[in-house]
């Protein structure tokens, strides 16, 4: 069934024009530390995949809006935090990639229920889907009125997040002040 999901991701993967995201986008090395135990080793091989589309010709838009105190959680040790800072600068430096920092004193905003990613369908908006994740599972939510809410919670997570140049300006700051 693992399997299953992982080729549905990557062949989503495949005709995806746009992806929101509220998580982080993880380098190799930092994925290996996060994601150590075996039912996760799937899904790093599936992040690694998924981030490849990023540089392809036509890539998909992403924007992910990442809390604070997940980057300054000692994860890997320096290096691998130094490593994970620089690819998040890395990426948004590409044209079709948006990070975005929710800082510490945020208001409630429905960010806080954990993450979600919508994948959305630039030629067919009505396939618009979600995907809530939570550490051994996942949602796929389908229903065209629902994904519609989890659109309208992303625009609140977004405006409640730093703008992109200060959160570009936080993470260059956060991987400066790594020792």
């Amino acid at each position: 069934m693992a399997f299953q999901q992982t080729v549905r991701r990557i062949q989503l993967g495949r005709v995806l024009r746009r992806i929101r995201e509220e998580r982080k986008l993880l380098p190799e090395d930092v994925a290996k530390a996060l994601l150590t135990w075996s039912v996760c080793k799937i899904s790093r091989a599936v992040r690694m995949a998924r981030q490849s589309v990023l540089t392809r010709p036509k890539p998909p838009e992403v924007w992910a809006v990442i809390h604070e105190a997940a980057l300054k959680v000692k994860s890997g040790g320096a290096d691998v935090m130094r490593a994970q800072m620089e690819r998040l600068i890395q990426l948004t430096r590409l044209p079709n990639v948006n990070i975005q920092i929710m800082p510490s004193d945020c208001a409630l905003n429905p960010g806080m229920n954990g993450a979600v990613t919508i994948l959305g369908f630039s030629y067919r908006p009505a396939l618009d889907i979600a995907l809530v994740a939570a550490p051994q599972t996942e949602l796929w939510v389908e229903d065209r009125e629902s994904v519609g809410e989890f659109h309208a919670a992303f625009q609140k997570i977004t405006a409640e997040a730093l703008p992109l140049d200060k959160s570009l300006a936080f993470i260059t700051e956060q991987r400066d002040g790594i020792k």
